[in-house]
């Protein structure tokens, strides 16, 4: 619920249920008295509604928020069938444990590294992740699981 607050002076408010016809009412004929004079009239909303605002207000926000950060780069990646594929590493990320390979077919293969991804060098040795380098030739062995590729071996060439 809404209230109008018309104040005749600084010191008396008067507050009427903005549904009741009292305000427009009251504001029309200050209006029309020039010897009142009204600092101020103006509509005020209820706690309640207030704080509806503010709850829609935040979930705007963060909805903004949600859909902002889902997805952020669309890189167009191709999920591949099971099995070996040579390619360049695209780009490598240590922080989040991820490659993008560009096989020789033109695909752009998204890796996210798990606890039995193994990273070999070109004589089969196993090798730490921090030896893949942008722009590397690689073999990647892949298992196609539901709509991703989980890697279990990737093997620098050069």
């Amino acid at each position: 619920m809404a209230f109008a607050t018309c104040r005749l002076n600084r010191n008396f408010p008067l507050r009427f249920s903005a549904t009741s016809q009292s305000p427009k009412t009251l504001a029309a004929s200050l209006k029309k008295q020039p010897e009142i004079k009204t600092y101020f009239c103006r509509f005020e909303q209820t706690k309640n509604l207030k704080k509806m605002n503010k709850l829609i207000l935040g979930l705007l926000v963060g909805c903004v928020f949600f859909l902002s950060s889902c997805g952020g780069e669309n890189k167009n990646t191709t999920v591949v069938d099971s099995g070996t594929y040579t390619g360049i590493l695209q780009e490598v990320d240590a922080a989040e444990q991820e490659i993008y390979v560009k096989t020789a077919n033109d695909k752009l293969v998204e890796l996210y590294f798990t606890e039995q991804t193994k990273v070999l060098t070109n004589n089969g040795e196993t090798s730490a992740f921090n030896e893949l380098k942008e722009n590397g030739k690689v073999e990647i062995t892949v298992e196609k699981k539901g709509n991703k590729n989980v890697p279990i071996s990737v093997k620098i060439l050069n």
